[in-house]
C-alpha cells in the first residue's frame, strides 16, 4: 500500500492499491534503465508512477559523485510500482501507538567531530559548505502505519508518503520540496536555516526572527539557491532561471526553517532522466560545490543514507497539469517490519562559522519530530476559568494565553468566538468552573462544571523525577497531561506535586503556580525555570505582590510561608510533606 499526504496549507491525501507494474534497481548500473521504465509507465501507459530513489544512486547520473558504495541492506538504489488510478484517501486517524524515542547510532566519532572535519576542508578551500548527516535507531510498537501517522502528524509537512516496498517501509513527512514539474516550468524549494523552536510564544517568534536575520544562515541558504540556480540552467531555456523567493521563514512542530524557490522554463526536448541528470541529490543534503561536498560527505559518514536524502515522487499521466513532484526525503524513518524498528536521519548545513555544539543541537531538535506532536493523539489546548456572581472571570488574559498557545502551535484560534461563548455564561451563585476546549480543527467548546471541595491547606510533595523546563507541554496548556498524572501517582499520599526541572528548581505544581515567603517577600520561579504562564501568577507579578526568583526544590521545606495560586481557586496555603 502506498499513501502520499499533504497537510500543509492545503490538505490532501492520495492512496495508490492493486500496482499494474513495478521495478527496482539492485545496482547503481541499472538506475538509469529503471527510471526511463518509470517514466516510460506514466507518459506512454497513462498511469501514476510512485518513485523512491536512494541517495546512493547518485553515482549513476555522475560517476564523480561519491556514495557509499550501496544503500542499507533492504534498500534498492530505484524502486517503482505504478497504477492505473489513485483515489482520494481517507484522513489520518490519530496513531494507536508511536515511535519509541531515537537513540544515536554509535559512530566513530562524535557529532562534533564530524562537524570539526568537515570546517578543516572548508579551511584549506576544498568546499564551502557541507551538509552532513546522523543516524538515529529506535523501536516501535503498533503497526508501521501508525508510526507514520504520529511522524505526518508532528511534521505536518506537504510531502507526507508511506511505501511498502518489500522488506522495509518507508515512513516520510518532509516538508521540503525536491522538484515540481508543472508544464514547462520545474520548480525547487531547498531548505537550508535552521532555528529550534522555543517553548514559549514571545522566545519563539524571536527565534524565528533571529533566524530571519542571521547572517550565517542566509548566507548558506544563499550558496545553496546559487548551486541549484546552476543545476537548473544546465537544461532551463536561457534567461528563464528566477528566484521569486528568498529566506522564507516556515514554522515546523520542533524547529524554523528558511527556504527560498527557484523556477526554470524547460525546453521541451527535457526528460525525466535530464532532470535527475542536472539536480540528484539536491544540493540542499549535499553542499557546495556539489562534488566535492559529497567527497566529504563520504569521509565524514560511516552509514549510508539509503532513502534518507534521495528522493521520494509520483510520475502523473500526460493528462494532469503537473507532469512530477519529487521530495526530499528528510524526515524520514525507515521501518523493518521483522524487528519493529525504524532507523532515522538528522544533518544540517556546515559553514566556517558554524558552532559545532549549535549543530549538535539542530540535529537533536530536527529527531524530536519523531517523539513531538501536538495532533499525534488528537491532543487540545484548554483554558480553566472561574465563574461566580460577577461572571466568568479575565476572559481576555485566558484569551492572550489560548491565542498565543494556538499560534505555537499552528492552530486556528477564533478569539471573538471565545469571546461570544463565554459572555453567554450567565453569572452564578455559587462558583463554578468553565472549561473551554481548543480542538486541533479549531473547534472551540464550552463546560460549565461545578467547583469540586478542595482542602483550604494543599499538602505538597516533592516530585522525584525531572520535567525539563523547556517542553512545551508544559509551557501551553494542553490536554496532553499525562506527565501531570504520573507525577501525582507517585505521590498518592499528597494533595499534589512540585514539579522540579533538570537544574533542581521547583516549576509549578500538576495545577497551580507555587510561591514563597522569602525575606518578607514573595517570589515564584520564573518562566524560564518551565511551567504554565498562570494568569493568578500573572497578576500578581503584575501588581508587585510576586517577584520572580528561582528556588531549589528542596529548599522549599525552608521557606517561611508556602502558596499555590490559580485563577479558579486563587492563592491557597501549603505544607510540604516528606
Amino acid at each position: 500500500m502506498i499513501r502520499l499526504d499533504d497537510l500543509s496549507t492545503e490538505p490532501g491525501a492520495w492512496q495508490f492499491d492493486d500496482p499494474v507494474a513495478t521495478g527496482r534497481a539492485d545496482t547503481v548500473d541499472r538506475v538509469r534503465a529503471v527510471l526511463a521504465a518509470a517514466d516510460e509507465r506514466a507518459r506512454r501507459h497513462d498511469e501514476w508512477v510512485v518513485v523512491v530513489m536512494a541517495y546512493e544512486a547518485a553515482p549513476a547520473f555522475d560517476p564523480a559523485m561519491r556514495t557509499a558504495p550501496a544503500p542499507p541492506d533492504g534498500i534498492p538504489y530505484v524502486w517503482w510500482e505504478s497504477f492505473a488510478e489513485r483515489r482520494a484517501a481517507e484522513p489520518l486517524s490519530a496513531a494507536d501507538a508511536r515511535p519509541g524515542p531515537p537513540e544515536r547510532r554509535p559512530s566513530r566519532w562524535p557529532y562534533t567531530d564530524a562537524v570539526e572535519f568537515v570546517r578543516s576542508h572548508i579551511e584549506v578551500g576544498d568546499v564551502y559548505q557541507v551538509n552532513i548527516t546522523d543516524r538515529f535507531d529506535g523501536g516501535y510498537v503498533g503497526s508501521p502505519l501508525d508510526v507514520y501517522q504520529a511522524l505526518v502528524a508532528a511534521q505536518s509537512g506537504a510531502f507526507g508518503a508511506y511505501v511498502e516496498m518489500g522488506d522495509r517501509i518507508v515512513a516520510s513527512a518532509s516538508p521540503e520540496l525536491f522538484f515540481r514539474w508543472d508544464g514547462d516550468v520545474v520548480t525547487c524549494r531547498p531548505m537550508k536555516g535552521t532555528a529550534a523552536r522555543r517553548p514559549r510564544p514571545d522566545d519563539d517568534r524571536a527565534a524565528a526572527e533571529v533566524l530571519r536575520a542571521s547572517a550565517k544562515e542566509q548566507a548558506e541558504n544563499v550558496m545553496i539557491v546559487d548551486l541549484l540556480r546552476n543545476d537548473l540552467g544546465r537544461l532551463a531555456t536561457v534567461g528563464s532561471v528566477a528566484v521569486p523567493s528568498l529566506f522564507d521563514i516556515e514554522r515546523y512542530e520542533t524547529v524554523w526553517q528558511m527556504t527560498s524557490t527557484i523556477t526554470a522554463e524547460m525546453p521541451d526536448y527535457v526528460g525525466l532522466l535530464d532532470v535527475f541528470e542536472a539536480l540528484f541529490p539536491c544540493g540542499s543534503v549535499t553542499g557546495a560545490p556539489k562534488i566535492s561536498a559529497m567527497q566529504t560527505i563520504r569521509e565524514a559518514e560511516l552509514d549510508p543514507r539509503g532513502v534518507y536524502c534521495g528522493a521520494i515522487g509520483v510520475l502523473a499521466p500526460p493528462s494532469e497539469p503537473t507532469r512530477a513532484v519529487f521530495s526530499v526525503p528528510i524526515r524520514t524513518a525507515v521501518i523493518d517490519p521483522s524487528n519493529r524498528t525504524y532507523e532515522y536521519g538528522a544533518g544540517g548545513g556546515i559553514t566556517w562559522s558554524s558552532d559545532p555544539a549549535a549543530e549538535d543541537r539542530e540535529v537533536e531538535a530536527k529527531a524530536r519530530v519523531l517523539t513531538t506532536s501536538l495532533r499525534r493523539d488528537g491532543t487540545s489546548l484548554f483554558e480553566t476559568l472561574r465563574n461566580d456572581r460577577h461572571g466568568v472571570q479575565h476572559v481576555a488574559l485566558h484569551a492572550d494565553r489560548m491565542a498565543a498557545s494556538a499560534d505555537w502551535f499552528g492552530l486556528p484560534f477564533d478569539r471573538a468566538l471565545f469571546g461570544r461563548r463565554l459572555a453567554a455564561v450567565p453569572p452564578a451563585p455559587q462558583v463554578e468552573r468553565v472549561r473551554v476546549t481548543l480542538h486541533p480543527d479549531g473547534e472551540l467548546a464550552v463546560e460549565v462544571l461545578p467547583l469540586d471541595d478542595a482542602p483550604d491547606v494543599v499538602r505538597l510533595a516533592i516530585d522525584t523525577e525531572v520535567t525539563r523546563s523547556d517542553d512545551p507541554f508544559c509551557c501551553h496548556k494542553t490536554t496532553m497531561r499525562d506527565h501531570y498524572d504520573a507525577a501525582r501517582s507517585r505521590r498518592p499520599d499528597a494533595d499534589d506535586v512540585v514539579l522540579v526541572n533538570q537544574h533542581g528548581n521547583a516549576i509549578e505544581t500538576t495545577i497551580a503556580n507555587v510561591a514563597y515567603l522569602i525575606d518578607d517577600r514573595w517570589w515564584c520561579p520564573p518562566l524560564d525555570d518551565g511551567g504554565l504562564a498562570g494568569v493568578a501568577r500573572h497578576l500578581a507579578v503584575e501588581s508587585g505582590r510576586l517577584a520572580e526568583r528561582s528556588i531549589a526544590a528542596a529548599d522549599l521545606v525552608e521557606c517561611a510561608e508556602v502558596a499555590v495560586l490559580n485563577d479558579l481557586r486563587g492563592w491557597r496555603r501549603a505544607t510540604i510533606v516528606d
